[in-house]
């Protein structure tokens, strides 16, 4: 049995003679998984950040397996991408979309005077129109396109040259994987923090920028647009990611499963 956090998780309390395993998506593990460790249910933990070790007792040999976190397969082998100006911004705001994003980066963008900048930006459900409308009363005259889902990441993360985002653990471990760069902007009321530290973690090792959305909003606008600006850093960014080793996280898990 595998279990991948959340009360659901708890389910494995009534199999105490089976070989579970966890796998922790997160920077911090939640509490069931905890729990579960505590009690010593779990025979290992797969750790989709390696700093979340820190929050595990390691009772057993190989209790804690640094595998990262599995990715969608048409995600795998995208090539390198070498920057020294970025066109391509892409805006996701996961599944729901982000109300935040969608006001925040028209005002971003509607300071910065580029012809050269593209713009891709997915709002959500229902959010469309608004957020086109954001972006009208704002004049900005680069080209951009306003879609409520993106259908194809691959092709989106290919196309990009820099991802504005949210900072849950599969985004951030798509754009690990995927190797491009990011301004991420966590939620700030995330459990545990744990958007925060997902975030801290990839701007920790030198591939991109976090900023906080609980921050004086004028100052924030302010330094998300001079980081759009700022090719130099963008490019050591990406000098960065480049040296990142990619790591086959499904078939870790798998080569270490008793099976």
């Amino acid at each position: 049995m595998i279990v991948f956090g959340g009360y659901t998780s708890l389910i494995a309390l009534f199999f105490p003679l089976r070989t579970i395993y966890a796998q922790e998506q997160n920077s911090i593990p939640g509490s069931a998984i905890r729990i579960l460790s505590k009690l010593k249910y779990l025979d290992k933990v797969f750790l989709g950040f390696g700093q979340a070790s820190n929050y595990f007792k390691k009772t057993k040999v190989n209790f804690l397996v640094d595998s990262g976190n599995p990715i969608r397969d048409e995600l795998l082998g995208l090539k390198q991408k070498n920057i020294d100006q970025f066109n391509n911004l892409l805006i996701i705001g996961g599944s729901q979309g982000s109300e935040f994003l969608n006001h925040l980066v028209p005002k971003v963008l509607g300071g910065i005077n580029r012809s050269s900048l593209k713009i891709r930006h997915q709002c959500g459900l229902k959010h469309r129109e608004i957020t086109q409308e954001a972006y009208k009363k704002n004049n900005i005259n680069n080209q951009f396109t306003i879609s409520e889902f993106i259908d194809d990441m691959r092709e989106a993360y290919e196309w990009s040259d820099v991802v504005i985002c949210r900072g849950g653990a599969l985004t951030v471990s798509e754009l690990i994987k995927v190797r491009r760069s990011a301004f991420i902007i966590p939620i700030p009321n995330s459990i545990d923090n744990h958007q925060i530290l997902n975030a801290k973690f990839f701007e920790e090792r030198g591939f991109g920028k976090v900023f906080q959305q609980d921050s004086d909003i004028n100052n924030l606008i302010s330094n998300l647009r001079e980081s759009i600006l700022d090719n130099t850093s963008v490019k050591s960014y990406y000098e960065q990611l480049n040296k990142n080793s990619f790591t086959n996280s499904s078939k870790i898990i798998i080569d270490n499963l008793n099976i």
